[in-house]
């Protein structure tokens, strides 16, 4: 039988483990591939305690091992230990333990008596690696190599060292051995071991580790991970040997964050055989350009020393905005899909994930590349690189191998192709679910795997609850909400105090300019950019105000804002020529914002000054701006009043004519209910002969449809075959699903009679491609699963007609 991953294993992760390093937990079911001196295979304790009643009359009734070996060692224990050793001196053992001399196997923590160990590395041929018993030498921690931070042995031979702690005593020396219920009880607190069990908490909580052989039940290793202040529950790489599929036991080792293997141990002991063939140790670094070290340096992860600035969780929570030192801390948890995107990597894939605002994307980013380590690839991370800055990455590269974490990667998708298509890095990137969709068809036929984010457990959002601060926090704590919408978002509008945002009034009473240059900064970083000083000298103006005036209405803003010193790193700007601003982070401004009540005065004024005074080209990425600047939800809650949003709008269009803003503007319109004045715009959209025709025709269609859906079935039925158009014929036609089927709906409620199969059957062939295709978001999914039920009642109802009218 070969081994089972399929519990949740993350196969690739260990296959990593084992080549790079792991630690092993043995328990008796690791030996039962040994003998004894009479040829007998060793025990596992039940096997164990039907000899004992054999061989001791006295303990013949007891149904509980170390109950039995309670009794056998305060009446019997010469002869009990005399057994003891006799029956677990190893004479023989498969060959199949000798596949561990391709396994890079670092510790080695076992609950077992028996000297198979010993009998294993003092018995071998080809490799030089030996046992050191740490329960006779101590514990060898070294010291930390100031270059490479590697950890360098005392030991003369260190590095060819297996550290061997038995935790339970060994056949070998003359201490007493830990079966009883009391020595198991006290075993976690022995004085010679408690080095040993610190070290098993320490590879627990933060180091590869496979458990082998062991139930779970004894107390004291449950003890030594759980209940000292290392807490293993982070570790993405432990795992766990099962016998056999046991459910309970598979949700109770779930719950603790294990990965599961079934299997026994011959099926382990083959399959890490099958390592000989793969490279093992350590991997040589590569060689480096010095002027490509210095020029990729800004690109690497800052280390965590003195120099880190700190900053508290509640600052995370309140900002949704995580820093090195949140992450460094490795208090944030890792959410479910960490381990999927992690061994994804380890199988040497590129990977997209992607997920709704406030999914946690960044932060999933910055934990994959502080905790992952491939040997033969430098860690490097870029936000929002254009085209050109990958193709510079790349030839300063000059073929040296990375693996490369990209945030807000369709900022640019030439670059985001350009990168994944680089056969000499690994790229993992992440953006939000809206921008992934409209870029699927372009990198569809690349080699990626993609993974939405967007939805989390319940298990996730306990361990988010039990984060929260408690300043932060409300009294009482609930996941109903969340039940129903499992995202973080909804768990934390559901558990954390509500924060009032909506104090743009009371600031612009006390300051009107701050106000003013925050509120426009907030709107700015919104939109996915900072906000350069000069971009605030044409906002306010250089008649009334002094570039020293500036920098004081600047300060005034405080806390609310801050100078962006890391976006230099990741964008490689010309700091030294002018200050860059940004809200507290991207979250906090979109809440700002939607805090703002619709209509309000100083954010039209805001905006109208924006667009009259602030010239595109001093804009920051323009090019990622403009995609959300125009946005007719902006327009909504800038202009209550159609005129002043229709002036808006073409002012926009003197600035830059583009069918997007003609497209916003129209639904601008129709969200105020004029169908007219939004047709003008989406006809004058539709007359551009510019390259995003689906998309303009898929607005056009929906507005079309939705005047004419109450008085005229014909044209109704006219914008169907333009939407329906879209959804076959644009590569991007996922995007049109939900729109297309919705309407198909709405038609066939209005107009039963008139309501023809086609549609219908056109509609659920695209939900079916959207509910099985990879370009689909978890919120678009949800809609179309109940568009489709909806859908299917129809069709049988309208068969249902069709087989009355025979």
């Amino acid at each position: 039988m070969a081994l089972n991953f399929e519990k949740n294993g993350y196969e690739n992760l260990f296959r990593q483990a084992l080549r790079n390093g792991i630690n092993l937990f043995c328990g008796a079911g690791f030996s039962v591939e040994a003998e004894d001196r009479n040829g007998r295979k060793l025990p596992t304790g039940a096997g164990l305690l039907e000899e004992l009643k054999q061989e001791f009359p006295s303990v013949e009734a007891f149904r509980n091992l170390p109950r039995a070996c309670t009794k056998l060692t305060q009446s019997e224990k010469g002869r009990f230990y005399e057994f003891l050793r006799d029956r677990f001196t190893v004479a023989r053992f498969s060959e199949l333990y000798r596949n561990l001399y391709h396994a890079n196997i670092k510790n080695i923590y076992t609950t077992n008596i028996d000297d198979l160990f010993f009998a294993l590395y003092g018995d071998k041929e080809n490799d030089l690696r030996y046992l050191r018993d740490c329960s006779e030498q101590g514990g060898d921690y070294g010291s930390v190599d100031q270059k490479t931070g590697k950890r360098v042995s005392a030991d003369l031979f260190g590095s060819l060292a297996v550290n061997y702690f038995p935790l339970h005593g060994c056949v070998r020396k003359e201490d007493g051995f830990v079966f009883g219920a009391t020595e198991i009880a006290s075993a976690f607190s022995r004085r010679n071991t408690q080095q040993s069990w610190k070290s098993l908490a320490e590879d627990a909580s933060e180091h590869s580790i496979l458990f082998w052989g062991w139930n779970f039940e004894d107390s004291g290793p449950i003890e030594a991970m759980y209940g000292g202040e290392k807490q293993p529950g982070n570790n993405i790489k432990r795992w766990v040997l099962l016998y056999r599929e046991d459910p309970e036991m598979e949700d109770y080792l779930e719950a603790l964050g294990f990965n599961i293997i079934i299997g026994d141990t011959a099926d382990m002991l083959e399959y890490i055989g099958s390592l000989k063939e793969e490279s093992q140790g350590d991997h040589p670094e590569p060689e480096w350009d010095a002027k490509a070290e210095e020029a990729l340096r800004k690109l690497c992860p800052p280390p965590n020393d003195r120099n880190l600035p700190t900053y508290t969780m509640e600052i995370f929570f309140r900002d949704y905005s995580p820093r090195w030192s949140h992450i460094y801390t490795g208090r944030i948890p890792k959410l479910c899909h960490y381990r999927k995107i992690a061994d994804l990597i380890a199988a040497g894939q590129n990977v997209i994930l992607y997920g709704m605002r406030c999914s946690g994307k960044t932060t999933l980013l910055m934990q994959l590349i502080v905790d992952l380590e491939i040997p033969d690839r430098r860690r490097h991370y870029m936000v929002s690189p254009s085209a050109e800055e990958a193709k510079t990455y790349l030839r300063v590269l000059n073929g040296a191998k990375t693996l490369l974490f990209v945030d807000d990667g369709f900022r640019d998708t030439e670059a985001a192709i350009r990168l994944l298509q680089a056969e000499n890095v690994q790229v993992v990137l992440a953006d939000r679910d809206f921008n992934y969709e409209r870029q699927y068809h372009r990198i569809q036929n690349l080699r990626v795997s993609s993974v939405d984010i967007t939805e989390i457990t319940q298990v996730d959002a306990q361990n988010i609850i039990n984060l929260i601060p408690e300043r932060l926090k409300k009294s009482s704590t609930s996941v109903v909400k969340f039940q129903d919408d499992p995202t973080i978002l909804t768990l934390l509008a559901e558990n954390m105090k509500p924060v009032s945002f909506n104090f743009m009034e009371d600031f612009y009473k006390k300051d009107r300019d701050a106000a003013r240059v925050f509120l426009m900064i907030c709107y700015v970083h919104a939109c996915g950019t900072p906000c350069s000083f000069d971009m605030i000298y044409s906002f306010l103006g250089d008649e009334a105000y002094t570039w020293e005036d500036m920098y004081d209405i600047v300060d005034r803003a405080g806390g609310l804002i801050r100078e962006c010193s890391d976006y230099f790193d990741l964008f490689d700007l010309m700091q030294p020529l002018q200050d860059y601003y940004q809200c507290r982070s991207q979250f906090f401004a979109e809440k700002v914002i939607q805090g703002i009540p619709y209509g309000n005065p100083v954010f039209s004024a805001m905006l109208t000054d924006f667009m009259e005074n602030v010239p595109s080209y001093k804009i920051c990425q323009y090019d990622k701006f403009k995609r959300s600047a125009y946005d007719a939800d902006f327009a909504c809650r800038a202009f209550q009043d159609e005129r002043e949003g229709e002036r808006f709008y073409n002012r926009c269009c003197e600035r830059d004519e583009n069918e997007y803003i003609y497209q916003q503007a129209a639904i601008y319109f129709s969200k105020k209910h004029n169908l007219k004045k939004a047709f003008e715009w989406i006809d004058r959209a539709r007359n551009m002969t510019h390259y995003n025709r689906f998309s303009i025709d898929s607005t056009y269609a929906q507005l079309y449809f939705d005047a004419n859906i109450e008085t005229e079935a014909g044209q109704a039925r006219a914008a169907l075959e333009i939407l329906g158009n879209c959804c076959q014929n644009d590569k991007r036609r996922a995007i049109h699903f939900v729109a297309f089927a919705s309407r198909v709906k709405l038609f066939c409620q209005k107009y039963p009679k008139e309501a023809g199969e086609t549609y219908v059957s056109l509609a659920l062939s695209c939900i079916e491609e959207g509910l099985s295709g990879k370009g689909v978001s978890f919120k678009n999914k949800q809609q179309l699963e109940q568009l489709k039920r909806d859908l299917e009642q129809i069709r049988d109802l309208e068969q249902i007609r069709d087989q009355e009218k025979l």
